[in-house]
């Protein structure tokens, strides 16, 4: 969860961690959404529930600097303020009294998916619609791999439509295979189409694919795993008479 941290802290939208584990990802207009007051990440931690206790929207808050920027692809680097060479952040909840751990663990950054992404790809996403620390996951599929921001230029910015519930809140946030949960690209937007009279389609996610949050990271020397490379699909044969 990424947040405004101003009089008061203010969720404006949804970021994962990339690189080594101290830098996130988010959308550029969540940073924008800050109008210059100091951005804060709030860490997701491990919910619990037992007999005994229910523990739930558990956050350890860390600040963030802005590292880089890509407004083409509307994304933004930032930085987690931990110690400089802590790559993770742990999460423990005990009790006072009998010293019993409830939950544990630690945070991890994403990996990206290598495999060529396809229309119809069962994918999730998560993040936090509701202006609250309600962590919020939906399914559904890639709808297209192709979707131009203008048409009318062949070099234009092109990205994937989702058929996913997201709203703003999701901005920012990881858009992931269900089958093994690696990163095929990040929420940038939710796309309407007017059908007339006020009438309006149902909302396509509009997602910038990995491959650019990639090259974001290439360009500002933050390490990770990369994308495993794609080989381009196999020509069609012909027959010969």
């Amino acid at each position: 969860m990424i947040e405004a941290h101003g009089q008061n802290a203010t969720p404006i939208g949804t970021g994962f961690l990339v690189g080594s584990g101290r830098y996130l990802v988010t959308a550029k207009h969540v940073v924008d959404a800050a109008n210059g007051q100091a951005l804060r990440a709030g860490l997701a931690g491990v919910d619990y529930q037992d007999d005994d206790v229910e523990l739930r929207a558990a956050f350890i808050h860390a600040p963030l600097t802005l590292l880089a920027q890509d407004p083409a692809n509307d994304l933004a680097l930032l930085e987690v303020d931990m110690p400089p060479d802590a790559t993770s952040v742990e999460f423990a909840m005990t009790d006072v009294d009998t010293g019993k751990v409830y939950t544990s663990g630690r945070t991890a950054p994403v990996t990206f998916s290598g495999i060529r992404v396809t229309d119809g790809m069962e994918i999730a996403v998560s993040g936090f619609p509701l202006a609250a620390p309600a962590l919020v996951t939906t399914r559904g599929i890639i709808a297209s791999t192709f979707a131009p921001q203008n048409p009318a230029d062949p070099k234009s910015v092109v990205d994937f439509l989702c058929d996913i519930t997201a709203i703003s809140g999701n901005s920012g946030g990881p858009v992931y295979r269900v089958t093994d949960g690696s990163v095929v690209g990040l929420v940038k937007a939710v796309k309407l189409a007017n059908v007339g009279a006020g009438n309006y389609s149902v909302p396509l996610a509009v997602v910038t694919p990995s491959k650019h949050i990639v090259e974001l990271l290439d360009s500002t020397g933050v390490p990770h795993g990369g994308l495993a490379e794609i080989k381009p699909p196999p020509k069609p044969r012909t027959k010969r008479r």
